[in-house]
């Protein structure tokens, strides 16, 4: 996943203009999408081994909340800014999960120490 969000943040435009140039004023919103996948793909190993430790509640939290989050972010920034808007909400609530799920990981494996 990594790869691939690099990719598409540094080729965004050209790999939408070969669907058509009404295609390519979606760079913004492509380019939001891949942050908050590549802050996520930072932390999805952690957020698995969380629950094979048992600590599927603390993932379960997380996600809610995250849910919650995107959903009031959405109600705001939607009317306002668009798919842009909805990509930059999803990516700062992608993104505030994965430090969520890597400060639970560190505390965890602090423990287990």
């Amino acid at each position: 996943m990594i790869p691939v969000a690099v990719v598409v943040a540094l080729a965004g435009r050209p790999i939408l203009a070969l669907f058509g140039p009404a295609y390519v004023v979606g760079h913004t919103v492509l380019e939001l999408l891949a942050l908050g996948n590549f802050m996520w793909a930072l932390a999805a190993l952690s957020s698995l081994w969380l629950q094979y430790q048992g600590r599927a509640a603390s993932v379960l939290v997380i996600s809610i909340v995250t849910l919650a989050a995107d959903s009031v972010l959405n109600f705001f920034l939607i009317p306002r800014y668009g798919m842009a808007g909805a990509a930059a909400g999803m990516a700062a609530t992608l993104s505030a999960a994965a430090v969520a799920v890597m400060l639970v990981y560190r505390r965890r494996r602090a423990r287990l120490s």
